[in-house]
């Protein structure tokens, strides 16, 4: 009687161990998969944003060298600089500003001077007369190229903005006569076609630019007041911080 019960004992011991075993082999096999889906996940969708933003980033490019090949505008601008006093000139020029800015959703228009410290005429109607610091102006003059800038800082707003530097210049020289910007408010024309998509309700896209040691944010997290482009961090707390936003997002603390 007790060697039949040590047997069952044995036996029930042994089942359990293999049950348990296979539970445990179960569960990290499909922690793994869930890993490697998510992960796979995660790097599909870092590329389709990235291609985004390339197309994105072609596509402004692309059409204003169009309008910078215009000989039509490039001849209306001349006659606006040489007589800026002309009222009708002026708001025909004004309005094509406006037309271009409305179509492709920016935010406002401006033509400056052939050294980028003077506004001729805008379309948003402020009283700022916006300048320059002198190595952005130097690298835009030295480029003599429709340029797309980075996310920056405008100081006197506190807006991040993108700009698009479209230069025009006669075939004799190839110096530009006048340069015509559009700005950009990412916030509008780009950042919503790049929010997250997942199936988890705590993800979210952040953009980052990597500055030598340090990573400066581009864009704000749920979970944190982050001034975008004021707030960095040192590449080496990065992994630490990164790890902070996750398990925020994943408790919604």
């Amino acid at each position: 009687m007790k060697f039949t019960f040590n047997r069952y004992l044995l036996s029930f011991s042994i089942l359990a161990l293999i049950l348990i075993t296979v539970f445990i082999l179960s569960f990290f096999h499909h922690r793994d998969v869930a890993l490697f889906n998510a992960v796979t996940y995660l790097e599909q969708s870092g590329k389709l944003r990235e291609k985004f933003i390339s197309n994105w980033r072609k596509e402004r490019i692309g059409d204003s060298r169009v309008i910078q090949a215009n000989e039509l505008i490039a001849d209306e601008i001349k006659k606006l600089i040489t007589n800026e006093s002309n009222s009708s000139i002026k708001n025909s020029f004004v309005k094509w500003l406006e037309t271009v800015q409305n179509e492709y959703g920016y935010k406002s228009a401006y033509l400056y001077n052939n050294k980028l410290d003077r506004v001729i005429l805008k379309t948003d109607g402020s009283e700022l007369n916006l300048t320059y610091p002198e190595k952005t102006s130097a690298e835009i003059l030295s480029r003599n190229d429709v340029h797309l800038s980075d996310f920056y800082l405008n100081e006197g707003t506190d807006e991040v903005s993108i700009e698009l530097y479209v230069p025009f210049t006669d075939k004799s020289d190839e110096q530009p006569f006048a340069f015509v910007i559009f700005r950009i408010d990412p916030s509008v024309s780009l950042l919503p076609y790049l929010v997250w998509s997942g199936p988890e309700e705590s993800g979210e896209v952040l953009i980052a630019r990597s500055e030598e040691d340090s990573i400066r944010f581009l864009t704000n997290l749920k979970k944190y007041d982050i001034n975008p482009l004021r707030y960095k961090i040192s590449k080496k707390d990065a992994q630490n911080f990164f790890l902070g936003c996750i398990i925020k997002g994943f408790f919604n603390i």
